[in-house]
């Protein structure tokens, strides 16, 4: 069986994540590739969204004037909207 694990560079353990799910597959004796879900977009795109963990606080001010930690829930809702829209907006290479 062949197995194929998307991950994405931008912090927080995700290659690790994948790297360990992947020695597992090939342990089960599967043919196992992890690919960088990142690279399908323009490079421009990419960085951004990698380094998108460096440009959020460790508390996030929602709309509504609370505060929240960022990694909650409720705030990773909010700054995947407003993420979307930024990209969206972002003048250049389309998607």
């Amino acid at each position: 069986m062949k197995v194929l694990i998307l991950s994405c560079a931008t912090g927080g353990g995700h290659n690790s994540a994948a790297a360990a799910l992947c020695e597992y597959f090939e342990k089960q004796g599967c043919e196992c590739d992890v690919v960088n879900a990142l690279g399908f977009l323009p490079k421009a795109r990419a960085d951004f969204i990698s380094r998108g963990h460096e440009l959020m606080p460790e508390a996030t001010i929602l709309p509504d004037g609370t505060p929240c930690e960022t990694n909650s829930s409720r705030s990773f809702s909010w700054g995947m909207k407003n993420l979307s829209a930024s990209i969206s907006e972002t003048p250049g290479e389309q998607v």
